[in-house]
């Protein structure tokens, strides 16, 4: 290989038309027999049949065919488009201007290198035997005397026929590339479409659709709420709401460090005092944690959807804690049947009946019975500021009234030592305030936040 290498570099360029006369020459010098001829076509036409036999049917290997092919391979460059030398050409006889000659009848060879013998003193062995040559028959030009055959193009090996071939399974693997991408770029399209479908038609997401009317009651509704919770709620219970209601809670100035925010992953509110029922809380426990949980109602605001319920939290199940509240309220009735008897107390009909109903909060119980040891006091009556609150809750205000003539003080100084005997009270209230009655008497309302704490004067509740 080395050597052909060199050969073909030592090759002058040719320059056109130059070839075509020497073999003219040559053909005048050396005529080709009619004889020959025939035979050589013949050789074509069964090689071309040969050839296109192999095309059709896959060939089987044989030690001459690859030893033809290996041969081909190294010293046809012509053929392959590129030499060492990384030139691109179509054959030496078209750039070269040199025409290639006939090692074998059927076999096509390149030019032989200067100085060495021909073709006729170095055969080459064909792919299968041919007819002997007659004797006599005229020895075969070199290549520099030898005019070209017609027709020589079409007796190469299925060059022509291969690269279209493979031209066209190009082209096809092409477009086959581009259907099969646009065949995966549609389903997966198409997935997606009925994912995303999935996700909006399940009957798992709710995703509820609130007019603006109603999204302007459901605030007016949670202001509400927010606005009795901080008035009315202590500041050391701990509450649990949805993000919506626990928000309105901080604007409105409850201690952000009591507030705990439900959401999914929340589990039941247990270790809460108060639990703050929207439809959002609704959403994420439904009725159980109203009924099993959060059974007395502190109050109640608004209707439907947007109502909102403020209950306190049982963490031992409802029936342990109506067991506690019927225990808590049979002390409270002993202790309003204490209060009646204490000369320094003067009660109205509808307080006499709360204090036997022992309905009155234990520690707005205790507070009285201090501020009686120290002055005269008149108990208009007790009662809650909470909107469909439970009846079983207790009652945590007491309304006083402002002068008594037993006090023999006038209404100021009255007021002030009222006041002094609520703030040496071992139970303080959490409000001192005077308030109007509808009846237009004036009172001064003492009040305990919620919510009521259960067994303060009787049995202490289970742990």
């Amino acid at each position: 290989m080395g050597d052909e290498d060199r050969t073909e570099q030592q090759l002058p360029r040719r320059v056109k038309g130059v070839a075509d006369a020497r073999g003219r020459a040559a053909s005048a010098s050396s005529p080709m027999t009619s004889e020959l001829r025939q035979r050589m076509q013949a050789a074509v036409k069964a090689e071309r049949a040969r050839v296109t036999g192999r095309d059709q049917e896959p060939p089987k290997p044989g030690p001459d065919r690859n030893r033809a092919d290996h041969r081909a391979d190294h010293s046809g460059a012509d053929r392959n488009g590129t030499d060492q030398n990384g030139a691109d050409h179509k054959g030496a006889d078209h750039n070269r201007g040199v025409a290639p000659h006939v090692g074998q009848i059927g076999h096509v060879a390149g030019p032989d290198p200067p100085g060495q013998p021909g073709p006729a003193a170095q055969p080459r062995t064909a792919a299968r035997p041919e007819p002997a040559a007659r004797p006599g028959s005229a020895a075969r030009p070199g290549p520099a005397a030898e005019a070209p055959i017609p027709g020589h193009q079409a007796a190469l090996p299925g060059r022509a026929p291969r690269a279209a071939a493979r031209k066209t399974a190009s082209r096809r693997f092409r477009v086959a590339t581009a259907a099969i991408g646009t065949a995966l770029t549609l389903i997966a399209a198409g997935a997606l479409g009925v994912a995303v479908a999935r996700f909006v038609t399940s009957p798992t997401v709710h995703v509820p659709i609130v007019s603006p009317a109603q999204e302007r009651a459901d605030a007016a509704v949670r202001r509400v709420a927010a606005i009795w919770v901080t008035q009315q709620v202590s500041r050391g219970a701990v509450i649990s709401c949805d993000p919506l209601m626990c928000a309105a809670l901080t604007a409105h100035g409850f201690p952000s460090r009591d507030v705990r925010v439900l959401g999914p992953t929340s589990p039941y509110p247990v270790t809460s005092d108060v639990v703050i029922v929207t439809q959002a809380v609704r959403d994420l426990f439904g009725s159980s944690l109203s009924s099993d949980y959060a059974p007395a109602v502190l109050a109640a605001f608004g209707s439907g959807q947007a109502s909102i319920t403020v209950r306190v939290v049982a963490p031992r199940g409802p029936s342990a804690y109506r067991n506690q509240i019927g225990a808590d309220q049979a002390a409270r009735k002993d202790i309003g049947k204490d209060l009646l008897t204490i000369t320094e107390i003067t009660v109205s009909a509808e307080a006499r009946r709360q204090l036997l109903a022992g309905q009155p909060d234990s520690r707005l119980l205790l507070a009285v019975a201090h501020l009686a040891s120290k002055q005269a006091i008149d108990i208009v009556e007790f009662g809650n500021l909470a909107p469909g609150g439970d009846p079983t809750i207790p009652l945590r205000y007491a309304d006083l009234a402002e002068s008594d003539q037993a006090a023999h003080l006038g209404r100021s100084d009255y007021l002030r030592a009222l006041r002094a005997g609520l703030a040496s009270s071992e139970y303080r209230p959490t409000t001192i305030v005077s308030v109007s009655l509808p009846s237009g008497q004036s009172v001064l309302r003492i009040e305990f936040a919620a919510p009521s704490v259960l067994g303060l004067v009787g049995p202490q509740p289970p742990s």
